[in-house]
């Protein structure tokens, strides 16, 4: 090969490499964006499971006391009937 032609090789190799480089910096970079919304999504996913998970807590209180509620109320409703029946 001759000088010329080796030279036409080594720009064109340079070329490439820089190519490359500017493509391993974008991919990185977008690395980085990934993992944060990745890191992002996870939170609220967490954040949201800790709401849900309170919410179900609290229909499960609603729905485990309501005895208790309608036995409250039996009591206050006939102490109201004694008292207006007393009238």
């Amino acid at each position: 090969m001759t000088k010329k032609k080796l030279k036409k090789k080594i720009k064109k190799l340079e070329k490439a490499i820089k190519r490359l480089k500017e493509i391993i910096r974008v991919g990185q970079s977008n690395h980085v964006s990934l993992s944060y919304i990745l890191s992002s999504v996870i939170a609220t996913f967490d954040r949201n499971m800790t709401m849900i998970q309170e919410t179900f807590e609290k229909i499960a209180q609603i729905l485990t006391t309501p005895s208790d509620n309608k036995k409250e109320d039996e009591e206050s409703g006939e102490e109201t009937d004694s008292n207006t029946s007393g009238n």
